[in-house]
């Protein structure tokens, strides 16, 4: 499994903002089985024009995907939904969203 670097960064933010110390041994563990590549967005993400929907992130995650030509794991329909109101469709795997609950147990 690959992932472009940008997308290890905002996971490793996100966890270490809110997750608990057994979401971020999770984490390591995650990241120990993935190669991480260089952000390498398509020329079909980079024309999309950035709006609320739409960021430079998404575009370099998504954009990684294409160029290689693999589909792009994600619990973000947002940015799908709205590339495909633009006439582009990326090939994508859809999850369900996960909160990090391991902080807020704790301080309950």
């Amino acid at each position: 499994m690959v992932a472009c670097q940008t997308a290890v960064d905002k996971f490793k933010e996100i966890v270490g903002l809110i997750g608990g110390e057994r979401e971020k041994e999770r984490m390591t563990a995650v990241l120990g089985g993935i190669r991480v590549i260089p952000d390498q967005p398509s020329p079909r993400a980079l024309s999309l024009a950035e709006c609320r929907k739409i960021g430079a992130m998404q575009k370099a995650v998504f954009g990684t995907g294409d160029t290689l030509q693999i589909p792009t794991i994600t619990s973000n329909t947002t940015f799908v939904r709205a590339a495909q109101s633009k006439g582009l469709l990326f090939s994508v795997l859809v999850h369900q969203a996960r909160a990090l609950s391991q902080l807020k147990t704790v301080s309950l």
